[in-house]
């Protein structure tokens, strides 16, 4: 990636902050316009920065899907046996909190070349972290990553529906999802 000159970053992370405080306040980021509108620049600052809603929403689950690559990192590094178990509730978590990601984890197929770099990277520690459960006779041994990756993608409009003042949701979602997946 190119370095941006200072007025262009700020500008970018202004988009980005304006587009991240719409999704927490909405649920979802708002058209390009309202994010330049909020960012205080022009739309065709906006447009060169992302030049799609997709595009920008893809930013946005690059920022969100760090810390679930951080884990995944340490997961495959990790001897325990409740590591997968607790991707899948992380990865629960996160999807539940941002539906945009949502959307472009179940829709990877449309993703740009940075994205799609993350995305695999996590299917394939899923992989692994599956294949130990498997081999200890934690899983059942028919599921595939891809299969896992469809589920908690899933359980994302299960949380959200049943959300409420308690924010346990996304961990009992998870503790039933990690349940049925036994053999």
């Amino acid at each position: 990636m190119v370095a941006l000159r200072s007025d262009a970053a700020r500008n970018r992370t202004a988009l980005l902050d304006a587009a991240r405080t719409a999704r927490d306040e909405r649920g979802y980021p708002p058209a390009l316009a309202d994010v330049a509108a909020r960012a205080g620049v022009g739309v065709g600052t906006a447009y060169r920065h992302f030049p799609s809603h997709r595009a920008l929403v893809e930013a946005l689950a690059l920022e969100t899907l760090d810390p679930l690559v951080t884990a995944a990192r340490a997961a495959a590094d990790d001897p325990a046996a409740d590591a997968f178990g607790d991707l899948v509730v992380g990865a629960t978590r996160l999807l539940a909190d941002d539906p945009a990601l949502a959307e472009v984890v179940s829709d990877s197929d449309d993703s740009g070349p940075e994205l799609r770099a993350v995305l695999d990277e996590l299917l394939t520690a899923f992989g692994t972290l599956l294949a130990r459960a498997q081999a200890a006779g934690d899983v059942r041994p028919d599921l595939t990553p891809v299969d896992v990756q469809h589920l908690v993608c899933g359980m994302q409009v299960a949380v959200r529906l049943g959300r409420t003042a308690d924010d346990g949701a996304a961990a009992r979602y998870a503790s039933v999802l990690l349940h049925g997946l036994r053999p």
